[in-house]
């Protein structure tokens, strides 16, 4: 447990990276209630994109898995769909071009009926994997 003054005020204007990942290492407590239905994954989600933001590709590919892996215990979340995109852009930020094409056109082909106007679908069927 990090114990600093500016920390434990939630100050992180002058956090290193390395200290929100130390933040985050040692967070994961809350794994204990990812699959609760009243979360409706939305910890899992939020952590695969933490992880991807913070550029451990592998780890955040693992996470979206366990997002879609976890589908039964509420297959309604919204959470679901966005994964098989996360897993998109994290497999190809990882360098699995394969992995990452594959969730991709998974991810068209289940979305390819929904309405053009949202943003996640606009941004989704334009995004290419140069990323």
């Amino acid at each position: 447990m990090i114990v600093d003054e500016k920390k434990a005020a939630g100050d992180d204007r002058n956090c290193t990276r390395t200290t929100r990942t130390r933040r985050y290492n040692s967070s994961r407590e809350p794994s204990l209630y990812d699959f609760g239905t009243d979360a409706n994954l939305i910890t899992i989600y939020h952590r695969s994109e933490a992880l991807l933001k913070i550029g451990r590709y592998q780890e955040a590919v693992a996470e979206f898995q366990r997002l879609l892996n976890a589908r039964l215990v509420n297959p309604n979340s919204p959470y679901l769909a966005l994964a098989q995109l996360g897993v998109a852009r994290a497999a190809s930020r990882a360098g699995d071009r394969r992995k990452a094409q594959s969730a991709l056109d998974t991810f068209r082909t289940d979305w390819h009926q929904a309405d053009a106007a949202l943003p996640v679908v606009r941004i989704a069927l334009g995004e290419g994997l140069g990323q």
